[in-house]
């Protein structure tokens, strides 16, 4: 895999940020598709890191936006926040027993 410009981690955050696929991702950045999926598949490369980047920030201006709606009154969006913490308390189980 060749080194990627500042320019190309940038644009793969924002892959990351509309949820593009690893396919799209590698269409994008005119690379084999196999070698973004190898990414991908491990969850450790510069692609895999600028992807999640991007839509690790994403998740959490949608999270900020339903958390405020909760707060407001929003029955629907507290649901959807109580969700968020029920999943994250799901995962955190494995690690804390």
């Amino acid at each position: 895999m060749r080194d990627l410009t500042e320019k190309e981690l940038k644009e793969i955050e924002e892959c990351g940020r509309v949820a593009f696929s690893y396919r799209e991702v590698a269409y994008h950045l005119q690379v084999p598709s196999n070698e973004v999926r190898e990414q991908f598949m491990k969850e450790k490369g510069p692609i895999w890191e600028a992807w999640v980047r991007g839509r690790m920030q994403v998740e959490l201006e949608i999270r900020q936006v339903v958390m405020n709606g909760a707060k407001n009154g929003s029955t629907p969006l507290l649901d959807k926040m109580l969700e968020f913490f029920r999943h994250t308390e799901r995962e955190h189980r494995d690690i804390f027993g």
